[in-house]
């Protein structure tokens, strides 16, 4: 069984976890789960609820920098990421023991917004298996959100979008986080889409895999029928990383 992390910084290094507050927050935020049984030991919490179990961890000191620098810089939908990330005096170690799959990752969601509401001075999260950073609120909401269905694509999945160093005027973009769920990264090279358009459109392409569980087959055709489609191509990834990816020329 493998262990699911996300961090939580903080902007004291005198934080206190506080078993109360942590199942009180979890009942508010998830009332139609069985409540939080949680124990205590020494700057740490044990954590249990029907299938969830797992704990989270003080650490007095703040995340080594090297470590959010490039998520923090890269972090396009929080402008505010590297000031606020920078600063963080401390951190806890939110962890859910489960096998690595949408199911777990999104009790690991739910255990993580409750660790943020019920501690005053979370600043963000770092989902570990992808490196994507959120600020804390809006992680709780993202969370409040998979109830209605609309999974945290933007909280579990680092879309980083950058000029192609190869062609002026072209974009390229790859996915980080999607592989360690069971599905395929996707990366797009020497785009004439505007970032905005192509972020969107890997948006639905990785909430799709998500949602379906379920890689999107090569040769497969993205888009309406009477419109240019896309074709999906599984390839060697461009970027010196392990294994296949989905390729799109978007």
């Amino acid at each position: 069984m493998r262990h699911l992390l996300a961090f939580v910084t903080l902007d004291d290094d005198t934080a206190v976890l506080s078993a109360e507050a942590l199942g009180a927050s979890w009942s508010r935020l998830w009332p139609e789960r069985a409540p939080l049984e949680v124990s205590e030991g020494e700057r740490a919490l044990g954590v249990r609820s029907g299938a969830l179990e797992g704990g989270v961890t003080l650490i007095a000191t703040a995340l080594p920098w090297a470590e959010l620098e490039g998520p923090a810089t890269c972090a396009w939908h929080w402008p505010e990421a590297e000031a606020v990330l920078s600063r963080h005096a401390a951190h806890l170690v939110v962890v859910l023991r489960a096998p690595a799959d949408v199911s777990s990752a999104r009790l690991l969601t739910q255990l993580t917004a409750a660790v943020v509401a019920a501690t005053p001075s979370a600043t963000g999260v770092l989902w570990s298996a992808s490196t994507a950073v959120a600020p804390a609120g809006r992680f709780v909401d993202a969370a409040r959100r998979m109830v209605a269905g609309a999974l945290p694509v933007l909280e579990w999945i680092e879309l980083r979008v950058f000029p192609d160093p190869d062609a002026p005027g072209r974009w390229c973009l790859f996915t980080t986080g999607l592989k360690p769920l069971g599905l395929m990264e996707v990366e797009v090279r020497g785009s004439s889409t505007a970032p905005r358009e192509l972020i969107q459109q890997v948006f639905d392409i990785a909430h799709y895999q998500l949602v379906e569980g379920a890689v999107l087959a090569e040769g497969h055709l993205l888009g309406p029928e009477d419109a240019e489609r896309v074709l999906v191509l599984h390839a060697p990834s461009a970027w010196e990383r392990a294994g296949t990816v989905l390729s799109l020329q978007l």
